[in-house]
């Protein structure tokens, strides 16, 4: 009887170890990434909205990716949690507490008006405190050499942009990756292009490409697909 007493009490103490509420967030980019065009903005705020979605307070680690960031000379570029707004670097922070179904808002703001046309974009990093849920957002500005200014919000660690193209797909991926090259297929799959990357990115000419849909597959140095994206060719 002892026996089975302490067994139950040992499954209690288990299962209350396992429904023990580790702090998890959403993004709110998660559901659908979003792309502004304004002809007037001098600079563009990105605003992230970050949801608790457990029982318990949680802050979140977060930092810039420097490695997996790049702006253009002239920009100056701030990023700022729902506390403060740090000195710009890689370091890590530590946001304010957000409470159980509460909200917190991340904000990066990109200012491209001491500087010519380009792309310009930040990633971070974001995890809770419990480390049960890790999140990468990143944030794109384009300026045209005719002042046209195209915002990109998302949370996804591969980015083409435009999509759809014309004449050129750039594609932007998380470093730790390892991609080393890029290949463009058609539906079937046959590959129609091959690019070689550099760093974490590559631009790809599409000019020649027939309009339609096709597919971006991203390799390693062995040639290994580590996962493809789809993109249309106007």
């Amino acid at each position: 009887m002892k026996t089975r007493v302490l067994s139950t009490l040992i499954c209690l103490a288990c299962l209350a170890f396992v429904n023990k509420s580790f702090g998890q967030f959403t993004l709110s980019a998660d559901a659908s990434n979003d792309t502004l065009r304004n002809t007037s903005a001098i600079s563009y705020t990105f605003a992230n909205t970050v949801t608790n979605t457990h029982v318990d307070s949680i802050y979140i680690v977060w930092n810039v990716d420097l490695a997996n960031t790049s702006i253009p000379s002239g920009w100056i570029v701030s990023a700022c949690d729902n506390y403060t707004c740090p000195a710009w670097s890689g370091n890590s922070h530590n946001s304010a507490k957000i409470g159980p179904g509460s909200t917190g808002t991340w904000t990066v703001d990109i200012d491209p008006s001491g500087g010519g046309a380009g792309t310009g974009w930040v990633t971070e990093k974001l995890a809770d405190n419990n480390a049960q849920t890790n999140k990468t957002s990143v944030y794109i500005l384009t300026k045209s050499s005719a002042g046209i200014t195209t915002a990109t919000h998302t949370n996804d660690d591969v980015i083409l942009y435009p999509n759809p193209a014309r004449n050129e797909v750039n594609v932007i991926f998380d470093e730790s990756m390892g991609i080393r090259s890029v290949a463009i297929c058609n539906l079937i799959g046959k590959p129609v292009s091959l690019f070689k990357t550099a760093g974490n990115s590559a631009k790809l000419n599409i000019e020649n490409l027939a309009s339609g849909i096709y597919f971006i597959r991203l390799m390693d140095a062995n040639s290994n697909a580590v996962t493809t994206r789809k993109f249309t060719k106007l």
